[in-house]
């Protein structure tokens, strides 16, 4: 009998089979297998292509294939599922040496509960409660060890788990976190503890002084203040002055504008883009010919907005279309928006990037990008106006949350 180095689970050997991801199969003769299988998103090699699969399955999927018969717990090794079943239904703990129990509970109890950083970084002033976050933190920020490649697009990553998260939300736009209470996915975990505490937990949280927004945590809140209503950009670029209000966008940003990097290729032809939206435009108008694009004035159908303009003008307004050759094409430095104007490009990074936000409220440093917002805050805000339920106690600052109000309880109900 073998013990699996990888999921710890006691294989027994059947002639020509390999017994585990050790991948040794002629234990006398300790010959080593030849690995013909090559993971296609990282260095990991296998003699049989069902030992790849799982290896993918667990590693840069996630597929949880082990689950415990005890409990909901579910996990992507056979291993983690032992040791579970172990410490929390058999309660057995292998470690009897009661000063290293107290060494580790230590530990835990001061990377947990106290937060306590004692792991340094002996490059710069990084600090955390975990080694292992350490190490992640010296390979991908100073040693540039991005070994984990997305297959899909020129994503790269020093953790097998980010490419996991990265093809899950980007590629697969899978919604993996689920609502207990009813049918709501989600990307994102905090996404879901919103939705579960502002919607099953009667909006249990801390509210925003300037709309409805509820949060699960002060950090949550503070965002929120941060970069809707207040319009404060923590992030910086390196190479410009351009501002942004999450680090994402600044990543776009780079990769865009100073690295010209185009993160999503097209399958069928050389067609490069950074957003995702935009590769599905091109496939849907270039590819697919589906013309998303309907007139309201007839039948004519278009896959290009522009071309549906000019149909309008042309057709139903009776406006004279002049094909002009020579006409200087204005690209946006941030997507592939483009137009002939100076002003509409303007007007496009104005509102679609840089929000620049002219409009500033009397009575406090509020900013928006159109005046017309700018009436609602002064009203819920500083004169306390309230837009009042007429079948019920409810109130609210703005007009469009009371529809939805009405709506959901008093006509759908």
């Amino acid at each position: 009998m073998i013990i699996c180095s990888v999921f710890e689970d006691p294989v027994q050997r059947e002639e020509g089979v390999a017994t585990s991801q050790t991948e040794i199969y002629e234990e006398k003769d300790t010959v080593l297998a030849i690995k013909h299988h090559q993971c296609n998103q990282c260095d990991y090699q296998s003699v049989k292509k069902s030992i790849l699969q799982q290896h993918i399955n667990s590693v840069h999927l996630g597929i949880k294939n082990f689950k415990c018969n005890q409990c909901d717990y579910q996990t992507t090794r056979r291993d983690f599922l032992k040791q579970h079943v172990d410490s929390v239904h058999l309660h057995l703990k292998k470690h009897a040496c009661s000063q290293s129990q107290k060494n580790v509970l230590q530990q835990h109890i001061n990377s947990v509960h106290l937060g306590i950083k004692n792991f340094k970084c002996n490059q710069c002033d990084y600090q955390t409660t975990r080694r292992d976050f350490l190490k992640q933190h010296v390979d991908s920020v100073h040693l540039c060890l991005k070994k984990h490649a997305c297959s899909q697009c020129d994503y790269r990553t020093s953790e097998s788990g980010r490419l996991k998260k990265h093809i899950n939300r980007v590629h697969l736009n899978l919604k993996t976190y689920k609502c207990h209470h009813c049918n709501y996915k989600t990307i994102n975990n905090w996404h879901l503890k919103n939705h579960v505490t502002n919607i099953h937990l009667g909006g249990e949280g801390e509210k925003c002084s300037y709309c409805e927004y509820k949060a699960t945590a002060k950090g949550n809140l503070k965002r929120h203040i941060d970069t809707v209503h207040l319009g404060i950009k923590h992030y910086k670029c390196t190479q410009c002055d351009y501002q942004a209000s999450d680090n994402s966008t600044i990543k776009k940003h780079m990769n865009s504008v100073h690295l010209n990097i185009r993160s999503y290729k097209c399958s069928l032809c050389n067609y490069k883009t950074n957003y995702i939206w935009s590769l599905k435009q091109h496939n849907s108008n270039a590819h697919l010919g589906i013309k998303d694009n309907k007139c309201s004035h007839c039948d004519y159908q278009t896959t290009s907005k522009g071309n549906l303009k000019r149909h309008i003008a042309a057709v139903h307004f009776g406006i004279k279309i002049i094909n002009v050759t020579n006409v200087i094409i204005k690209q946006c430095d941030y997507c592939d928006y483009q137009t002939t104007g100076e002003r509409n490009l303007k007007r496009h990074i104005g509102n679609i990037h840089i929000v620049i936000k002219n409009h500033k409220c009397d009575y406090c440093d509020y900013r928006v990008t159109e005046k017309s917002r700018l009436k609602p805050h002064i009203n819920s805000v500083h004169l306390g106006i309230k837009h009042t339920c007429d079948k019920c106690d409810y109130q609210t600052s703005r007009k469009e949350l009371l529809k939805k109000h009405i709506n959901s309880k008093h006509i759908n109900s």
